[in-house]
């Protein structure tokens, strides 16, 4: 898990009257709780917010017990019966099931377990369901993210510790043939979907393969696709991996792409040791563009195009001012990605200062109206799903706990922002062969309404130089060196701080 995301280990009020194996009583059985007000939150300039915030899990109300709380992103799909389940998983995984999104209902029955096995060669250990997938609504596929946590193992981490030491992250396979009702996940290497080619180190900084994006399907090349998130460490450099698969049910034949085609092959760096690190590990896609968003992934029918969705920050150089909240960004190939827009502007909890808005983690887009089984396209009216915590005031500072519940707030696209869409050539869609020249750089172009491409170049701000830097605090612009100048090759040469310090992105690490 991100910090963000992170277990709090500090002891929470057991609920009463609520027990496992039943469904919770204090449940949502027929709706959705009482709309709420949207605490306040602001929402980007090609975004609006169609009513009110809703509750879907309340963690004081509907928990069946202390440790039942939503803390990874809402994923949701119909079983073969037609019902919907709903996970939003702990490292105690439950379910909500109902006829539709508007009409879930808590099921008290872990899904999957986490095993606790002190062997980081076994990668099972604090166990988080990600993403799932089924074509037929029996077998359901689902990737989880195991963290190894030393510190919770005698000799695997020494003190002094924190949330950022000590942590080891994996992509594993979990398979369910009962319609979901129970998940099974193997420890061992038999199970390991990708991973990064170091042991673990006792001691070290967190790094891995974590939090995988929901699963997506394209029906041009027959594969399935995710972005998982990882931070720098050795040979892997940080921001969002793009993998790829043609059959879900083997872990091991997951590739992702390293700059030119789909070639890293992941190892288990116990069973491969000898390894050459450097040939697998991912390139990330678009770092300047999504740096590490790796939440929500969809096809957009609204924009005919692919939307991520993910928790991020800008900062603007002149005012100094930091924007952090909910971003999403536009693809038509899955690895040329658009310069970020904000969606929803709200505090994360690593970084809440005690304010009126409460803190959110994990946001994720859900359409009802979608076709697929699993979710995977939106409209121009989906949900924004995301955690929201509910933090403890005493005095004059608050203290995370784990009273967290799962909300969500219908939104509209309104495509008045700018995008890059993708070049001509998609890379994704005919990976290069192994040895064969890269992808071509991509063409940069600005998108209108619903995503119409306009010819790059129509900013105020496309003058270089010293008038460019006047010109953009004349007209308040906020578009990206690519857009400005139409020389996407070479940003990842030059800090667009260097070339165009008016406006500088950043991904602010956890405190």
């Amino acid at each position: 898990m991100s910090p963000e995301q992170r277990p709090v280990r500090a002891p929470g009020r057991r609920l009463a009257g609520l027990g496992l194996g039943a469904w919770a009583t204090l449940a949502a059985a027929a709706l959705l709780a009482l709309p709420q007000a949207a605490a306040g939150y602001t929402f980007g300039p090609t975004v609006t917010a169609l009513g009110p915030q809703q509750t879907v899990f309340d963690a004081s109300t509907t928990a069946c017990d202390f440790i039942d709380i939503p803390d990874n992103p809402a994923r949701a799909f119909r079983d073969a019966s037609g019902q919907v389940q709903l996970i939003s998983s702990h490292f105690l995984s439950r379910r909500m099931i109902g006829p539709d999104l508007d009409h879930l209902r808590r099921d008290c029955d872990p899904i999957v377990s986490s095993h606790f096995d002190g062997d980081p060669a076994n990668f099972a250990d604090y166990e988080w369901m990600n993403s799932t997938y089924t074509t037929d609504g029996n077998t359901i596929y689902a990737l989880l993210a195991d963290e190894y946590h030393g510190e919770a193992h005698p000799g695997m981490c020494p003190a002094p510790y924190d949330y950022r030491t000590c942590r080891f992250t994996s992509v594993v396979l979990a398979v369910s043939t009962d319609g979901g009702r129970t998940y099974v996940h193997k420890p061992g290497p038999s199970s390991l979907v990708a991973t990064l080619p170091y042991p673990y180190v006792p001691g070290s900084t967190a790094y891995g393969v974590l939090n995988p994006s929901n699963i997506v399907y394209r029906p041009e090349d027959g594969h399935y696709y995710v972005l998982a998130r990882v931070e720098q460490y050795k040979a892997q450099k940080s921001g969002a991996c793009l993998l790829r698969t043609s059959d879900l049910s083997d872990p091991a034949s997951w590739r992702a792409w390293d700059g030119s085609g789909f070639n890293v092959r992941f190892v288990d760096p116990y069973l491969e040791p000898a390894a050459y690190p450097p040939s697998h590990v991912c390139e990330p896609v678009a770092p300047t563009a999504i740096t590490k968003m790796a939440l929500s992934l969809t096809y957009n029918t609204y924009f005919d195009a692919y939307l991520l969705v993910g928790y991020s920050g800008i900062t603007d150089l002149i005012t100094g001012e930091v924007t952090r909240g909910v971003f999403y960004s536009l693809s038509k190939d899955l690895v040329n990605w658009s310069p970020r827009q904000l969606l929803m502007k709200a505090p994360a909890p690593f970084n809440y200062d005690c304010g009126p808005d409460k803190p959110i983690s994990v946001p994720t887009l859900l359409d009802p109206s979608s076709p697929s089984r699993n979710f995977e396209t939106s409209g121009q009216r989906p949900y924004l799903y995301f955690v929201q915590s509910n933090f403890t005031f005493v005095n004059a500072s608050c203290f995370q706990n784990l009273n967290r519940d799962l909300v969500r707030i219908p939104i509209q696209f309104n495509g008045t922002g700018t995008a890059t869409a993708a070049p001509a050539t998609s890379a994704a869609v005919a990976s290069p062969a192994a040895g064969t020249a890269g992808a071509t750089a991509p063409a940069t172009v600005n998108a209108g309404s619903k995503g119409t491409v306009k010819p790059a170049g129509t900013s105020h701000c496309r003058r270089a130089g010293s008038r460019c830097r006047r010109c953009a605090r004349r007209h308040r612009c906020r578009v990206s060196r690519q857009a400005q100048h139409g020389r996407a090759d070479r940003v990842q040469r030059k800090s667009a701080a260097v070339r165009h310090p008016w406006v500088f992105i950043v991904d602010r690490p956890a405190k």
